[in-house]
């Protein structure tokens, strides 16, 4: 995945949510280091700083609907990172 369409997915995902009559949701996402391309196109980001991307577009959206006074639309969201295993072989896990 590449940082700034990691943006846009995740104010698209705020808006369906809100437009769903979602107000709060709790996100799953897999955010190793090394699936997330950073902006610069050569970097990766850490989980770290992708927490710090879901709050920003988190806080954006929100203060944007409360500015126009919907902010009974969506109340919020969380982010539950997890780490995949999936590319680890099985006598690194024993």
């Amino acid at each position: 995945m590449y940082e700034p369409v990691l943006v846009k997915y995740l104010r698209c995902l705020f808006e369906l949510c809100a437009e769903d009559g979602i107000q709060y949701i709790e996100v799953r996402m897999n955010c190793t280091p090394k699936e997330i391309l950073a902006a610069d196109g050569v970097s990766t980001i850490d989980r770290d700083q992708f927490i710090a991307i879901f709050k920003s577009v988190r806080d954006g959206y929100t203060e944007q609907l409360r500015a126009a006074g919907k902010r009974d639309l969506f109340q919020g969201a969380k982010v539950c990172p997890f780490v995949s295993f999936s590319f680890l072989v099985l006598r690194e896990l024993t």
